[in-house]
């Protein structure tokens, strides 16, 4: 089986952000309830009740590394900070933006859909001329809700997708092309253009971590 690569989406495009040159060696994910003490009487320990649940939270660490081809390592290293920016909105009638939601994926792991809430940057190597060629990349993504991001990719408020772009979705162990296409375009019949989109000789033949381009109309 083929070394598959790490990356990193924008959840409300569905578009590839950047591909790590490293795959991380470790992964947490890590989530806490709210819980409120309260007295009880009969006993000195306070009693606690439910206040709900938090979100999930991932942290992980990625190593970019472009020594060899000696240039600068902020080329691929910025694209993972531009998903912390806030677009500007210059529209009369514009809410607040936001930074983009995100997804990680590697192979047949991927990620909630999170915001990117803390990220550091640690350069290693420079070359002679002061370049950096090597960082070390700190991350912290939080969860959102999935249908935030859902609504988000379908164009539901001010900073959806462009009309015309595409989403790219990697194919799960147990997809099928009518399953994706149900999921993704509305009927498991529009296959054909996923299948056109793709160029796809065998739609019936999908590999788990393929990744497929949606069409944006059908």
């Amino acid at each position: 089986m083929a070394l598959m690569k790490a990356r990193l989406y924008n959840a409300d495009t569905g578009a590839q952000v950047v591909t790590c040159h490293f795959n991380p060696n470790e992964i947490s994910i890590s989530k806490s309830n709210s819980w409120e003490p309260q007295n009880s009487s009969g006993t000195n320990l306070p009693d606690v009740h439910f206040k709900g649940e938090g979100a999930r939270s991932l942290t992980l660490s990625l190593i970019f590394d472009s020594y060899e081809a000696r240039t600068d390592v902020r080329a691929d290293t910025n694209k993972v900070l531009a998903l912390m920016d806030a677009p500007e909105d210059k529209s009369r009638n514009s809410q607040h933006t936001r930074p983009p939601h995100v997804m990680f994926r590697w192979g047949s792991f991927e990620t909630f859909p999170a915001v990117i809430t803390q990220l550091s940057q640690k350069f290693t190597l420079f070359l002679e001329s002061g370049l950096p060629v090597r960082a070390t990349l700190g991350l912290t993504l939080q969860e959102v809700p999935q249908q935030a991001a859902k609504n988000q990719a379908q164009g539901q408020n001010p900073t959806s997708r462009a009309a015309g772009a595409q989403r790219v979705r990697t194919v799960q162990p147990g997809d099928t092309i009518d399953l994706i296409a149900a999921d993704e375009l509305g009927q498991p019949s529009d296959w054909r253009h996923l299948a056109e989109a793709n160029n796809l000789d065998d739609p019936r033949r999908l590999r788990p971590g393929q990744a497929l381009l949606i069409p944006a109309q059908v």
